[in-house]
C-alpha cells in the first residue's frame, strides 16, 4: 500500500512541477535591405531550440527586412529597435534593449551572430543577467546542450548549459533561405528601457558607406599583414579588392602598427571569415588568425618567407616579395579583364 501511495505522489508531484516555457530571442544583424547570411544561420541554430522565434532588428530604416521576417515560418514576432537612444548602435543601447526585451518576454534563450556587434553586446547581457555566454556554437544537441569548437578549431567540446537563461552566439554563415508561410506575424516596436546608462545620441557612431562587400558577407577577401610595414602600402590592397570586388581585412599585428584601422581586424579576437577565397598577402599566420579563416573554401598565401606559417593550411602559396607581387598580380587582373 505504501509503495503503491509513493508512486502515486510522484507520479502527481512531477505532473504539477511547473516547467518553464521556452521563449527564444534572435538579435538579427542586416544592411537595411536584407539580413546578412550570418544571421539566417542563427536563426537556423535557434529553430533547434524553438520554432518560434522572437526577432530583434537594432538600427534604423528596418521595415523592409521586418516585413521580410514577418512572413517567415520560423518567426513568430518582430521586434524593431529605432528610437533616437539607438542611433549609431551603440552597445550599451543594444545590451539595455535586449535586457528590456527578455524582462517583458521572460527569454530562456538569445542568440545572436558570433560577431563584432554580437562578441561585444552578449557577453554585457551576460553579465547583468548574472549567467555565463557560450560564444562561438556550431550546433546545437537541445535546448541545454550545444557543441563549439576549442583548440583554434582542431577540437569539439559539448556543453550542457543548466542556467534559466542561456546566452549564445553562434559561428558560420547560411547559403539557405528560411522558409515562407501563409501569414504575416506581429511587427512592434522592442521595449524601451529606462536604464541611465543609455549613451545619448551626440554619442552616435559614424558609419561611412563602402563599395565593398562586409567581410562576413564577401565571396573574396583579401588581408593584409604586418609585412606591408606602412598604412600607405596597405591602401594598395584597395585597388585590388575593387578589381576583384573582395572585402578588405587585417591581420592584428597590422592594425596595432595602425596599418588598418580595428573593424577589418580578422582574427580569433576580431572577425571570423569563411569565404570562397580568402588571399593573404604579407600574412605570416598566427594561430590566432589561421582560425578565424580556417573555413575559408581555398587559402592563397603571399610571403617572401618559404618558412611561413600560413604555409601549411594554404592550398596556394607564392613565395614572393610582396611589393613585386601586387603589381603584378594587378596587371594580370586588369589584362583580364580586358580581354573579357
Amino acid at each position: 500500500m505504501w509503495c503503491q501511495c509513493s508512486k502515486l505522489l510522484s507520479v502527481v508531484t512531477a505532473a504539477t512541477k511547473p516547467v518553464r516555457q521556452t521563449c527564444v530571442l534572435v538579435v538579427a544583424e542586416h544592411n537595411t535591405r536584407e539580413l546578412k547570411p550570418t544571421t539566417i544561420n542563427t536563426i537556423e541554430a535557434a529553430t533547434k531550440v524553438d520554432n518560434h522565434l522572437v526577432v530583434l532588428l537594432p538600427g534604423t530604416n528596418t521595415f523592409p527586412v521586418a516585413k521580410y521576417l514577418s512572413t517567415r515560418q520560423e518567426v513568430a514576432r518582430v521586434l524593431t529597435a529605432e528610437n533616437v537612444t539607438h542611433d549609431g548602435f551603440p552597445e550599451e543601447n543594444l545590451t539595455e534593449t535586449i535586457l528590456a526585451t527578455q524582462e517583458k518576454f521572460h527569454m530562456t534563450h538569445i542568440f545572436a551572430n558570433s560577431s563584432k556587434l554580437g562578441n561585444s553586446v552578449l557577453p554585457r547581457v551576460a553579465v547583468k543577467l548574472d549567467v555565463p555566454a557560450i560564444t562561438d556554437i556550431v550546433d546545437v544537441k537541445d535546448r541545454d546542450t550545444f557543441v563549439r569548437p576549442i583548440y583554434a578549431g582542431n577540437a569539439f567540446m559539448t556543453l550542457q548549459l543548466m542556467d534559466s537563461i542561456k546566452i549564445i552566439t553562434v559561428k558560420g554563415k547560411s547559403t539557405s533561405k528560411l522558409t515562407n508561410p501563409m501569414d504575416k506575424v506581429l511587427i512592434e516596436p522592442a521595449p524601451i528601457s529606462k536604464s541611465d546608462h543609455l549613451v545619448p545620441k551626440y554619442h552616435k557612431n559614424k558609419w561611412v558607406k563602402s563599395k565593398l562587400p562586409s567581410l562576413d558577407n564577401a565571396t573574396v577577401v583579401i588581408c593584409g599583414g604586418r609585412g606591408l610595414r606602412t598604412a600607405e602600402n596597405f591602401k594598395q590592397l584597395y585597388e585590388l579588392c575593387y578589381i576583384l570586388n573582395a572585402a578588405i581585412g587585417a591581420t592584428k599585428s597590422a592594425v596595432d602598427a595602425g596599418l588598418a584601422p580595428r573593424d577589418i581586424q580578422i582574427g580569433q579576437f576580431g572577425i571570423r571569415v569563411a569565404p570562397a577565397v580568402y588571399i593573404g598577402i604579407g600574412v605570416s599566420g598566427e594561430s590566432y588568425h589561421i582560425a578565424a579563416i580556417k573555413d575559408s573554401k581555398t587559402i592563397v598565401a603571399i610571403n617572401n618567407d618559404p618558412f611561413a606559417p600560413i604555409f601549411k593550411v594554404a592550398d596556394y602559396g607564392l613565395v614572393m616579395d610582396l611589393f613585386d607581387a601586387i603589381p603584378t598580380i594587378k596587371s594580370q587582373l586588369v589584362m583580364f579583364n580586358n580581354h573579357h
